[in-house]
């Protein structure tokens, strides 16, 4: 006999309390969920239902059903991504859970306006803004997470070099030169 079987027919020996208490002990833990989805959901679908049995045969009875077979056949994940594309993609209302780290370096430490310099880090995929001594660089190039390429602006001022991400600010620890 496997082990399986041996488990089950174990099982099947054990009294309905042994069953009643590991029901009960799960349930504890879903309980709250349970109610507050049977809260919106039963009185929901009871209006839903008057509503298309009101206005039975019509677009309005269609879109009902239509909007409900769609709620029912769509798995719950692919409604998180949808929800994931459009609210923090695209709507921004949550913050990046990625931060740049404060030991960004650089390289060339020193150059003219308009020169090449390569800043390494973490958490740079999401840059938005870089800085030479407090101005702006109005060319960068997020290559990797751990990379950003940008030209020395005209302007620029010997200084620390800052990024911004969506996720925060940064600055090198050293001061870039601008020759």
């Amino acid at each position: 006999m496997s082990d399986t079987s041996t488990n089950l027919i174990r099982e099947e020996r054990r009294p309905a309390r042994w069953l009643l208490l590991s029901l009960g002990n799960r349930s504890r833990h879903y309980g709250v969920t349970v109610k507050l989805v049977a809260l919106v959901a039963v009185p929901l679908a009871l209006f839903l239902g008057m509503l298309a049995a009101l206005y039975r045969n019509t677009l309005f009875d269609r879109m009902i059903n239509v909007v409900t077979l769609t709620a029912i056949s769509s798995p719950e994940f692919f409604i998180a991504y949808i929800l994931v594309l459009f609210l923090v993609a695209n709507a921004h209302l949550f913050p990046a859970l990625s931060t740049v780290d404060q030991d960004t370096s650089f390289s060339p430490s020193s150059g003219l306006v308009g020169a090449e310099v390569t800043i390494n880090g973490v958490g740079l995929m999401h840059s938005t803004q870089v800085t030479f001594g407090g101005v702006k660089a109005t060319t960068f190039t997020v290559d990797s997470d751990t990379q950003v390429t940008a030209d020395v602006p005209t302007g620029a001022k010997t200084g620390k070099i800052g990024i911004t991400t969506k996720g925060g600010k940064a600055s090198s620890k050293t001061s870039f030169t601008v020759n």
